[in-house]
């Protein structure tokens, strides 16, 4: 497979995987909206904090099993390919989940972006000039929206990407070395485990 072809396989690839890597940020974003709306503080916000932790490490599972798959049906895969595949997929992802976003401030009564904005606004108030705050409506720039959640979750991405596809696929030469590892006298487990059951039965007898 030459690179013009292995290009256009990974951003197909890519595409794929971020439909549903943001699809899925979208599904957690939707939740957390709903938890927001309970009548309890204490419940809206223990909900929250679960919601936001399972995102945090759902991204990172499906991105990390994205590339893990690739590397498994491309066995020449290197880093660089893997790294390319997780930075192209979180940009489809970011663009699913900014769009998501934007239609939630613009069309969802009291949604959790507005209400977080508020009340940040709320605390820097006194800092800031009445007129600033008067114009500081989210439904009336929804392109300031889109594109800052784009640029945080796509930036967040990349770094995600580049950490894991360090190891993946795993350099050889560390594999190497965890084989020499085991030549040298780390013993099976197993073995040792198989040899004490063969002992306690001799004894038994």
């Amino acid at each position: 497979m030459d690179e013009r072809e292995k290009n256009s396989l990974i951003w197909n690839l890519a595409s794929k995987n971020g439909i549903l890597l943001g699809m899925f940020s979208t599904l957690c974003l939707a939740l957390k909206q709903v938890s927001a709306l309970i009548g309890s503080e204490t419940l809206a916000s223990g909900a929250g904090i679960i919601l936001w932790t399972l995102e945090f490490v759902g991204c990172i599972w499906l991105l990390r099993r994205f590339m893990k798959r690739y590397v498994a049906d491309y066995p020449d895969a290197t880093n660089a390919e893997t790294y390319a595949l997780g930075k192209r997929t979180c940009l489809f992802s970011s663009l699913i989940l900014a769009a998501a976003l934007v239609f939630m401030v613009l069309y969802v009564p009291d949604n959790l972006f507005s209400r977080s904005f508020q009340d940040l606004s709320e605390t820097y108030s006194a800092m800031l000039d009445p007129s600033v705050l008067e114009g500081m409506n989210l439904a009336d720039r929804p392109g300031i929206v889109f594109f800052s959640q784009f640029l945080y979750c796509w930036v967040y991405g990349i770094l995600v990407s580049s950490f894991l596809s360090r190891s993946i696929p795993q350099d050889p030469r560390i594999q190497e070395m965890l084989d020499e590892l085991n030549r040298r006298g780390f013993p099976d487990e197993t073995d040792g485990a198989d040899e004490t059951d063969d002992q306690e039965s001799t004894d038994n007898q």
